[in-house]
């Protein structure tokens, strides 16, 4: 009887069936910090952000992982891909029609680097940075136990990102040191990067009003978490949400 089910057999689950190549023009651009090489990390968080219609991580996307190559080369730690998706446009999917999470498009890009697949780890439950924030700490920062890491992510997103992480690490007693690497913005495409810079601004500031000065404990983050975020509230549908237009999709 032939085989069936993902234990036995792939069969087409959480494959981007793409091939993922290096664009040197992109990459040589990263300029390593020397100073956050004097660190040894238990592990570094690699934020997705998005992937195109072929399952290929967008070029800022790309940066980031490659930066995080270039640590690890240094220090052989694990890297953590956090991504599921994005609430802002619809999943994508591979030839079979099963859904190709970000994290899983990082994940084939590492390894296409040659990075030890064992030393990749994925989180596809979030669709946003506060939950990249939320599930890189219940998923793996609290469970592994780890002390230091190293968060990687692009430049204009990187205030936010810090924002979140450090709040969350407030909240769990600062269980873990936090470096952060900021990869360029430099050279790609100015009108994407602009909206998005925008976006994450405006991001921010409602972030610091609205949600932060609520939740001081990560009981009540839990609760608001799965009562009024909306893309894990069982009421998302209740709450007004602004559509981004066809070129700011492009940006998730």
């Amino acid at each position: 009887m032939e085989k069936q089910g993902w234990v036995d057999e792939i069969n087409g689950w959480e494959l981007t069936q793409a091939y993922p190549q290096i664009n040197k023009e992109l990459v040589d651009r990263i300029q390593i910090d020397s100073s956050l090489l004097e660190y040894d990390y238990d592990a570094i968080f690699v934020l997705a952000g998005g992937i195109n219609g072929d399952g290929l991580v967008h070029p800022w996307v790309e940066r980031r992982l490659y930066a995080s190559y270039l640590f690890y080369k240094n220090k052989r730690t694990k890297i953590v891909c956090l991504g599921g998706g994005s609430y802002h446009i619809p999943a994508i999917c591979n030839k079979d029609g099963f859904i190709i999470h970000e994290s899983t498009a990082c994940a084939e890009y590492l390894i296409n680097l040659g990075i030890d697949s064992k030393d990749v780890y994925k989180e596809w439950s979030s669709y946003d940075t506060i939950a990249n924030g939320y599930f890189g700490f219940t998923n793996h920062i609290i469970p592994m136990g780890l002390k230091r890491i190293l968060i990687i992510t692009s430049d204009f997103h990187m205030d936010r990102s810090k924002e979140i992480f450090e709040w969350i690490n407030g909240l769990c007693n600062n269980l873990v040191v936090i470096k952060y690497y900021r990869v360029t913005d430099e050279g790609l495409d100015d009108e994407l990067i602009n909206i998005r810079i925008t976006r994450e601004q405006q991001s921010l500031n409602n972030l610091k009003i609205h949600i932060l000065p609520k939740i001081d404990t990560l009981q009540k983050l839990h609760k608001w978490f799965y009562e009024e975020h909306k893309a894990y509230c069982s009421n998302a549908h209740t709450i007004r949400e602004t559509l981004v237009d066809e070129k700011t999709k492009k940006t998730y």
